[in-house]
């Protein structure tokens, strides 16, 4: 028996259908979004002309200790997230730069330039807003000549 392509229709779905099994592993999803973005005005709002959007910026959905979603914002520090629905997500915001030094922790590594996080976000919901603030790192030689080292319009060349 040859079966031909057929189109469900909302009503035709019943449960018990044996025709339209559900599977288990499906999981109803939901979606987040927003902006990440550096509150310049301090009034906690994004606006597009007073404060600064956060491009390329990694935003993670997490349920206590377990990361259920990750992605990016774009140019204009958007971003959406797609999660299972019912659960409250803590987001988190990271901007990865090359090797730097981090006087927070004293050591060399990848670290983040911002720092941002929202509670108690349920789904599915828009305009979650996360405002970061920057961390201050240090760039330079590891062997820390970069104590007199800058590069700026008064030297062409840096270690002067």
């Amino acid at each position: 028996m040859k079966k031909t392509p057929y189109t469900l229709l909302n009503n035709e779905l019943e449960l018990d259908n044996p025709a339209y099994p559900l599977s288990p592993e499906l999981t109803a999803k939901a979606t987040i979004s927003g902006t990440v973005f550096k509150d310049e005005d301090g009034d906690k709002l994004f606006n597009a002309g007073a404060d600064i959007p956060i491009p390329g910026a990694t935003v993670s959905a997490w349920s206590g200790d377990k990361l259920i979603a990750t992605g990016h914002t774009n140019e204009l520090g958007k971003y959406t997230l797609s999660v299972p629905l019912g659960i409250r997500y803590v987001l988190k915001v990271h901007l990865y730069t090359e090797v730097c030094y981090d006087p927070e922790v004293k050591s060399w590594g990848q670290w983040s330039t911002v720092e941002g996080q929202r509670e108690g976000v349920q789904c599915p919901s828009e305009a979650q807003d996360i405002i970061v603030k920057y961390r201050m790192l240090n760039y330079g030689p590891e062997d820390f000549t970069w104590e007199l080292w800058h590069k700026g319009p008064l030297f062409d060349r840096e270690n002067v």
